[in-house]
């Protein structure tokens, strides 16, 4: 934390207000690592209320949109201990096993109802990644370029904004935390 960099302080503030005033907001974050639900909780709590009033509750209770490996995976787990995740079964992943795509689809189909139910209540933080997955280091140049994000997914959550009747903002939300916690496999083949 004392070597993170929180900026936009002022887009912070405008989300916090439009949350106590019973509108939602969703960001369209970039996924970089495992822990970026704890690293985003994390750093709203170091801005700190005599920043940005009202921002400790906000972080509370964001809803983490995330794939199922973040309750099965073993590096994901502790990292989603005490957040608010929705599970959803990525197209990627969903025919992996074909005689379970029928399960994983129903189980979609209850967080997205159950997605649309806290919209209509008003009032909620949504942290979804649209590209599907984490950004990738390009290994020819070193660099970690974000993942293009799916044009479908943000049409799903514009139309479930919409559905909802409550008004919803859309905010764009980056994340460096690559190095933080990268993919398992990378660090060996870096060595």
């Amino acid at each position: 934390l004392p070597h993170s960099v929180v900026t936009g302080l002022d887009h912070l503030q405008q989300m916090v207000q439009q949350i106590e005033a019973g509108d939602n907001v969703v960001l369209l974050a970039n996924h970089q690592s495992e822990a970026d639900p704890q690293v985003v909780s994390c750093c709203m709590e170091m801005v700190g209320e005599d920043q940005v009033p009202g921002l400790a509750a906000m972080a509370a209770n964001v809803v983490y949109v995330a794939g199922h490996k973040v309750t099965t995976d073993a590096l994901a787990i502790p990292f989603s201990m005490g957040r608010n995740l929705l599970c959803i079964h990525s197209k990627k992943h969903i025919d992996a096993d074909k005689e379970s795509k029928p399960t994983k689809q129903r189980q979609n189909l209850r967080a997205m109802s159950g997605l649309l139910k806290k919209l209509k209540q008003g009032g909620q933080l949504l942290w979804v990644a649209p590209s599907g997955g984490r950004d990738r280091r390009d290994m020819t140049t070193g660099k970690v370029p974000f993942a293009p994000f799916d044009s479908k997914t943000i049409a799903m959550f514009r139309l479930m904004g919409n559905t909802s009747q409550i008004k919803t903002h859309y905010y764009t939300f980056a994340m460096f935390t690559y190095d933080f916690c990268p993919p398992q496999g990378f660090v060996a083949a870096r060595t």
